[in-house]
């Protein structure tokens, strides 16, 4: 199944999609009468096109907290970036570091469909590049074995064990340096 449409910025975009459940989830939406492709019955049996803002309020609904439709972009575009660096030699140095991080980003904004500029500050956590330059991604990455479950992909549950562990490691230092402060005071 390809989707081809105009996203932010008018910039065109050509995604495949390879899945049954969401093509026909797609051809049912397809079969409901007018022009649109996205819409909905509501419970009186009107119709009503979908726009950003139905899918937003039903993601906020449905997972009982503030989440849309960029936080699967910036999921999508932390994870694409986690393994393109993973993957990359850890750098010698600070300009190589940047130079490698610099190609990893710019492969995922092709993907978003983003400038290299747009992904790293809005769909890339911060923290990965981080991790990358320091050389510490890797060791979380490969610290255990992981495999695909039923609704995470064996890297996604890596990037939450990246995440986490960045988490951590922010904590102690702030701990640390709170308690240096208090020393000095």
């Amino acid at each position: 199944m390809w989707f081809s449409f105009s996203g932010k910025s008018g910039q065109d975009h050509e995604i495949a999609i390879h899945d049954p459940r969401t093509a026909r989830i797609v051809r049912t939406s397809r079969d409901i009468p007018g022009q649109r492709l996205f819409q909905y019955r509501d419970a009186g049996g009107r119709r009503h096109a979908m726009d950003s803002t139905d899918v937003n309020e039903y993601l906020r609904a449905a997972s009982g907290s503030e989440f849309s439709a960029k936080d699967f972009r910036t999921w999508v575009g932390t994870l694409l970036a986690a393994v393109a660096l993973e993957a990359i030699e850890i750098p010698g140095s600070d300009a190589e570091g940047r130079r490698n991080a610099t190609i990893a980003i710019t492969a995922v904004s092709k993907r978003l469909g983003n400038t290299p500029t747009v992904a790293r500050n809005s769909y890339v956590h911060p923290d990965i590049v981080d991790l990358y330059m320091t050389g510490a991604l890797r060791d979380v990455w490969l610290r255990r074995h992981v495999r695909d479950g039923q609704f995470m992909l064996a890297e996604e549950k890596r990037l939450l064990d990246v995440l986490k562990s960045a988490h951590r490691r922010q904590a102690r230092e702030a701990s640390a340096k709170h308690r240096s402060l208090a020393k000095a005071a």
